[in-house]
Parts: structure tokens; C-alpha cells; sequence
């Protein structure tokens, strides 16, 4: 059986030959696998004649708590360490990763590897539940795919590749640079296939390509040379080759500890911000989510999902308080610190952003970073009291716009 432990999970940016990283903070990792068959009947037999293989659907949720970094987000879209602002709008189309969950038993036996490839984000969602919680962030993902590695196929690997010029190129996995490298293992279901993917970034015009084995470059499964072709290569080309082994990076672990970032965030380590600079007192709760109407198209003649897209992108933001003032309504129709004496919601106005700002501790002297939504508009507000208790103010806004941030200059902005 696999602990979770040993449950160890890893995600790799398909895009722009950015590096993978290991998923840290990891609460909850669910998938849920639609087959999506049909089965096909007729008059006059009793028995289903045959079923009918359609393309899967797979939904990838996965619960983190908050530690205060970027990693994840700048992952899921495939942008470097070095861009340290994420709009929503860049998980619409661009933004394609793989998540390999490497697997070691209760008797500390590497059995196999989980691999889902090509994910897109379909939502996520930050959320504060209570004064005393730990910060969470959940994200569900999509794709078509779901398979299990094992024996001489059970480690999935990554190797990148950069173009040193214009002409042939080539590196030999288990030789020089790529000496930890273990060689490529035949792929099971595809007889003189060794590699299950390989992306080629090209820096010159900020493309990303599928390149096909055998025709852009070639494997020599003896010697572990990998070679590239004349005409597919440009210099500074970044090539990601993914392919399975039957053991991992010599010297490696797939996922280590991280001990050395935050553990957790909790709900007094964070501040709360209306129109940028009015706090918020007396919350219970704050949670937002952001969720994509995604476009994934698929076209007759294939079994693969042909282009990625998002028609329309939905963020909503819910804070619970317990009435003490009405701060809230005084932002929302914009009379905050004026003394207004009528707040009548049918002169709301729908211009809000709403700032969560994450520190490093409660005394609030490092920030970390920080989450903004714009275009805010009211949609509901919820009252209620109950006998021996206080009154209570649910207010719900949406929108459509989120940027994820460590620069708190940009947050501010």
C-alpha cells in the first residue's frame, strides 16, 4: 500500500522549457477519470453488440496550503521563477503541465509512477475559513489522461536539452552532462518508441512545438544517444524530452522534503484590504474563486484535444462578518471615512478590488505575497441573527480579472 508519505507528486511545466518543480504543502490529491464508452446495442440482439472507446475526461484536484510561494502558480503557467506577477488570464490558453506522482510502498519499494499530462486549469480558489485556519489554496485541473507506470517503465524523467547551434545537434543520456541520466525504456505500448513526448521551445519567436521521434531527432536505444536533426534545431532551442526508465537520476530522489519555506500560513499572518487601502475588520471568513470557461477543442479524425482556450473567465469573492460597522458597504458605495448616512444597495458600485496580502508571520514585517481582484460588482448580500447570538453579513462580489503577486509594489498598483 501507498502511504501518503510516499505519496510523492511532481509538476512539469509542458511550456517555454521552464523546470519542474516538486508540488510542496500537498493536503489532498484526487483524479477522477471519465471513460466516457458507449455502448452499442440494436434491435433484434439481445446483447450490447460492442463498446465504443471515446476520449477520457479527467478532473485533477489538488488542496495546498498557503506557504507564501509563487512556485505553483508560475508552474501551472509555465512561466520562470523570474516573472513575479501571474494574471489569471495566463492559464487561458499557454499553459499546459504534466503531474507525475512517484510511488514507494510501506516496505520502501519504488512501485510506479502516476502520470497526468497536458493539464489545464479549469479553477482555483484561495480560502480563509475561519481567525484560527491555515490559509488554502485549491485548484482543479483537466486533461484526458491518466496512466500508471511500473516495472521497467516506472520512473517517469524529464531531460532538457538547449540548442548549442543551427545544425545537428546531440547528447547521449548516461554520458557526459547527462551522466545521472538513466537510458530511455522502449514504450510498452508502442513498439520502437522510447519517448512519450517532447516539446521544443524556441526562445527567437516564443513558440512551443511538438517534435515527433523518428522524424525531428532519433534515439539509439544501445548507446543512448539522442540526436537531433538538421532543420529542427535553431541555436538557444530548449528541448524537454520525457520518456520512462526503469530507475531515476542517479544521486536523485523524484521529491525531497522542502524544510527550508514556511510550513503554513495562518489566517492572522494575512490582511485584508477594500479599495487598496481600507482593511477590513471583523471578517469570519474570506475565500475567492476563479474559474475558466474553458474551450478545449477536439476534431474529428483524432483522439487528441487539438487546441486549449478559455471563452470567459469568472472570479467571486465571498466574506463573511460578524456587524459591528459597515465598512463593507461604506467601500462598496464608495463613502468609506465620509460619514454617509444612507448605504442604500441599489447605489452599490461596481468598480471593487478586493487585496490579500500574506505575511511571513503575525507581526506582518515580511510580505510575502499577495492576491488581487479588480472589476468587483455586489451580487448578493445575506443577513442574519438568531436568538443569543450576533448578527452576521455574507456579501458576495464577482468579477473578472485576479493577479497573484510577490512584488508588493504590483499588488499595490
Amino acid at each position: 500500500m501507498f502511504h501518503s508519505s510516499k505519496f510523492q507528486p511532481k509538476l512539469n511545466p509542458c511550456y517555454n522549457g521552464v523546470d519542474g518543480i516538486q508540488i510542496d504543502r500537498a493536503q489532498d490529491l484526487r483524479a477522477s477519470v471519465a471513460m466516457n464508452r458507449v455502448k452499442v446495442k440494436e434491435l433484434g440482439t439481445t446483447d450490447s453488440v460492442c463498446w465504443k472507446s471515446g476520449i477520457p475526461s479527467n478532473t485533477i484536484t489538488l488542496r495546498q496550503l498557503e506557504y507564501g510561494e509563487m512556485d505553483t502558480w508560475q508552474a501551472l503557467a509555465c512561466t520562470t521563477p523570474a516573472d513575479d506577477a501571474i494574471l489569471a488570464t495566463d492559464y487561458k490558453s499557454d499553459a499546459l503541465s504534466d503531474i507525475s506522482v512517484y510511488l514507494t510502498d510501506d516496505n520502501d519499494v519504488f512501485k510506479g509512477t502516476l502520470w497526468y499530462q497536458k493539464l489545464r486549469v479549469s479553477s482555483y480558489s484561495l480560502n480563509i475559513g475561519d481567525p484560527d485556519a491555515l490559509i488554502e489554496r485549491n485548484f482543479n485541473l483537466v486533461n484526458e489522461d491518466e496512466v500508471i507506470f511500473q516495472n521497467d517503465n516506472k520512473y517517469v524523467i524529464y531531460a532538457e536539452f538547449t540548442a548549442s547551434g543551427d545544425t545537428s545537434q546531440s547528447f547521449t543520456l548516461g554520458a557526459g552532462s547527462y551522466d545521472t541520466y538513466p537510458i530511455a525504456v522502449e514504450d510498452a505500448d508502442n513498439s520502437g518508441s522510447y519517448f512519450l513526448r517532447c516539446y521544443r521551445y524556441r526562445s527567437s519567436d516564443s513558440t512551443n512545438t511538438i517534435v515527433v521521434e523518428g522524424t525531428d531527432f532519433t534515439y539509439n536505444s544501445s548507446t543512448g544517444e539522442v540526436s537531433i536533426v538538421d532543420g529542427s534545431v535553431s541555436t538557444s532551442d530548449v528541448w524537454t524530452f520525457v520518456y520512462t526508465a526503469g530507475t531515476y537520476l542517479s544521486g536523485t530522489d523524484p521529491f525531497t522534503s522542502n524544510t527550508g519555506d514556511l510550513c503554513a500560513i495562518k489566517a492572522d499572518e494575512c490582511t485584508i484590504y477594500l479599495r487598496t487601502s481600507t482593511t477590513v475588520s471583523k471578517l469570519q471568513s474570506v475565500s475567492f474563486d476563479v474559474n475558466f470557461d474553458r474551450l478545449d477543442i477536439k476534431e474529428i479524425g483524432t483522439t487528441d484535444v487539438v487546441a486549449y482556450g478559455a471563452k470567459d473567465i469568472t472570479t467571486s469573492v465571498s466574506l463573511g462578518t460578524i456587524v459591528e460597522t459597515w465598512t463593507i458597504d461604506e467601500a462598496m458605495r464608495d463613502k468609506i471615512g465620509e460619514s454617509y448616512g444612507i448605504l442604500d444597495v441599489r447605489e452599490y458600485a461596481d468598480d471593487m478590488n478586493i487585496i490579500v496580502k500574506i505575511y511571513s508571520d503575525n507581526t506582518k514585517a515580511t510580505f510575502k505575497m499577495g492576491y488581487r481582484l479588480n472589476n468587483l460588482s455586489p451580487t448578493s448580500i445575506d443577513d442574519g441573527d438568531a436568538v443569543d447570538d450576533y448578527e452576521t453579513r455574507n456579501i458576495t462580489l464577482e468579477g473578472d480579472h485576479c493577479l497573484i503577486t510577490s512584488n508588493e509594489t504590483t499588488l499595490d498598483a
